[in-house]
């Protein structure tokens, strides 16, 4: 009942959940490890149980929610009958803060609401099993279900899940929403089981660098060079992900390496893309569409792939996985790639009309729609690389 990993169980739990009008039986929680987007014991049960030791109103409310909508599994609901604690009410979310930095697993959420129709991104930037364990124990605690997906980003929004994990696949960074660095992956790639062996002999690790909630724009920065081996060289990593609500995401990858390199930027979704033109791809779901777009500044290609995800040794076949690939054109020691997601409802057509224009700072990016104007400079030419970008 002391322990602050129970206390906060519930409102992580519903911090990582889909919007809660669109959970499916199979279909509940954003997943960044091996991946099914459910649980396959409750997890109403436990809930329950943690909201009682706890007095945690959030894991009652979301138990309940749960169970209203039918989505809990019943391969342990027996467990109710004894953990259910009817003396804790439920606490619906809607007073919590829409972004949340949780900084042991250096997981960040950005929510733009609670209504359960929001958009919802999710950023991972940490040790697999977390800081506190990977400072505490020789062993995967994750059970090797984790992968080299340090700044990894999965998206919900308008009734989709419209950026996804790739499922039960081997452990490689190219099957996740990340950069590969001169064609590399990240420290530990390549198994059917994650072992993260380099960092837990003392590695330095990934990291969120800055996490920044505001009522129209949340600014997050994930420093990722760690999560690279020495042969990709890799000097600096930084993905920022500003995020203009309520469903336009800026993403900055800034890059440096010792020598001239190339840098692919990756997307998943689980729907095919298309390329209507040479710096846009679009995406789109039964409810939801998705699209990216290039900005520059310097040149790039976009492509859309059909990726054959291995299953070999991990006791699932291949599969194939829709990928947006967009590729720095030119090796160079520092490169910025600027791609805009903007989401809509399927059939719609984006809302905002990207411009960015080149200053001798970095640019200035306009983001017009009718009624609305967004502008942004973006101080790509700064010398401290720690200041924000925006």
């Amino acid at each position: 009942g002391k322990s602050p990993w129970f206390e906060m169980f519930g409102t992580a739990m519903t911090y990582h959940a889909f919007p809660r009008r669109h959970w499916q039986r199979d279909a509940v929680f954003f997943m960044f490890g091996d991946s099914a987007r459910s649980h396959w014991y409750g997890p109403d049960p436990h809930l329950r149980l943690f909201a009682s030791a706890t007095r945690d109103g959030r894991g009652q409310w979301l138990a309940d929610e749960m169970n209203r909508a039918g989505v809990a599994l019943d391969s342990a609901a027996y467990l109710n009958l004894v953990w259910h604690d009817p003396t804790v009410k439920p606490r619906a979310p809607r007073d919590l803060p829409t972004m949340r930095h949780f900084d042991d697993m250096e997981i960040v959420i950005m929510r733009s609401g609670w209504d359960g129709d929001e958009s919802v991104m999710a950023l991972k930037c940490g040790p697999g099993s977390g800081h506190h364990a990977a400072l505490r124990d020789n062993h995967t605690a994750c059970g090797g279900h984790m992968y080299p997906n340090a700044g990894g980003i999965l998206l919900f929004a308008h009734g989709d899940l419209l950026i996804s994990e790739p499922g039960y696949a081997r452990k490689m960074s190219a099957y996740h929403n990340l950069a590969l660095i001169n064609g590399r992956g990240q420290i530990s790639e390549g198994g059917a089981w994650y072992e993260d062996l380099e960092f837990r002999k003392g590695h330095p690790v990934p990291f969120i660098l800055r996490a920044v909630p505001g009522a129209r724009r949340d600014y997050v920065v994930a420093d990722v060079t760690n999560a690279y081996p020495p042969a990709a060289d890799l000097k600096r990593y930084l993905r920022h992900i500003i995020f203009i609500k309520p469903d336009a995401w800026i993403i900055v990858d800034e890059f440096e390496t010792g020598k001239p390199g190339q840098f692919d930027i990756l997307f998943h979704s689980r729907a095919p893309y298309t390329t209507p033109d040479r710096a846009t791809a679009t995406t789109s779901g039964p409810k939801g569409a998705l699209t990216a777009t290039g900005l520059g500044p310097g040149d790039f290609s976009i492509q859309a792939e059909q990726q054959v995800a291995s299953g070999a040794d991990t006791g699932h076949p291949d599969h194939t996985l829709n990928l947006l690939r967009i590729r720095s054109s030119a090796a160079t020691r520092r490169h910025h790639c600027i791609t805009l997601l903007q989401a809509y409802p399927a059939g719609k057509k984006p809302p905002f009309v990207a411009q960015w224009s080149a200053t001798p700072a970095g640019g200035r990016l306009a983001l017009k729609r009718a009624g609305k104007s967004v502008a942004l400079k973006l101080n790509l030419k700064r010398k401290d690389l720690d200041t924000p970008i925006v």
